[in-house]
């Protein structure tokens, strides 16, 4: 009886090394649809972060800009509020003038002789010794009516200056509370800047750490891929035998899958 050349060794061993050959394809498989999907999602996640660094540099700059229309308004209502009060320290002195005018008024003083006398001065030299109680009457009338309507001047000046008084205390009053707004509303962008100055940094960082992170997969990944190409360059033999069997596999001549 011929002794079998394939003893049970050398068949343990052909099962075996298939076996391992499943397994190891089963599991470089498996490495790299982890790689794939890691990767992949890298990929995403840092196109993600780079657009959420595109808005908030959008928002930054938005931001900017309001504070900058903020600082601009905030100067108009201080220089306005300088010429405001420089109004109203005009009038101050105008009605202080004013005063003093209509005080001198009820003194007696100011009001030029020739004003107070409705007669010609030539008529009354000529006729210095012949006025009559009628004459000084009318004078009188002619002083009281003068009088009165210097009185009268006076006092619509000064509640004219205290009309403008109040609008100008009004307007004054308003940019106040306009440039209180303003200014709260400046706190609230600087500290919104802050904040998105800081959500900029994370992210950034972020970012940053992501890419490395991404680049060790990937060197790594193209490792592993090198060397799995670097196993399937088989010996001139064995690469003779593999195709020359397949060959055989596939010829109509062959037989074994009827077996």
């Amino acid at each position: 009886m011929l002794m079998s050349q394939r003893d049970a060794t050398q068949e343990d061993a052909n099962i075996a090394a298939r076996e391992k050959g499943l397994m190891a394809a089963r599991e470089f498989q498996r490495v790299v649809q982890t790689f794939h999907k890691v990767l992949d999602y890298k990929e995403k996640y840092g196109k993600e972060l780079e657009e959420n660094l595109e808005e908030l540099a959008k928002n930054l700059q938005e931001n900017l800009n309001n504070l900058q229309v903020l600082n601009r308004n905030i100067e108009i209502y201080e220089q306005n509020s300088e010429k405001v009060l420089l109004n109203l320290n005009h009038l101050e002195r105008k009605e202080k003038k004013y005063i003093e005018q209509y005080e001198r008024l009820l003194r007696g003083v100011g009001l030029e002789a020739g004003s107070a006398d409705p007669v010609d001065q030539g008529d009354e030299e000529s006729s210095s010794h012949r006025r009559s109680r009628e004459d000084l009457m009318n004078r009188r009338q002619g002083f009281l009516q003068h009088l009165d309507q210097n009185f009268k001047n006076l006092e619509e000046e000064m509640l004219n200056l205290e009309t403008l008084k109040k609008e100008l205390g009004e307007t004054r009053s308003e940019i106040a509370r306009r440039k209180s707004e303003a200014l709260l509303k400046r706190e609230e962008l600087e500290e919104k800047g802050k904040k998105l100055l800081k959500e900029v940094a994370a992210l950034e960082k972020e970012l940053e750490t992501s890419i490395q992170e991404e680049k060790i997969l990937i060197d790594e990944f193209v490792k592993i891929i090198s060397q799995a190409e670097s196993c399937l360059e088989f010996g001139e033999k064995t690469d003779r035998i593999l195709f020359s069997t397949l060959a055989a596999l596939q010829s109509p001549d062959n037989h074994s899958s009827q077996l």
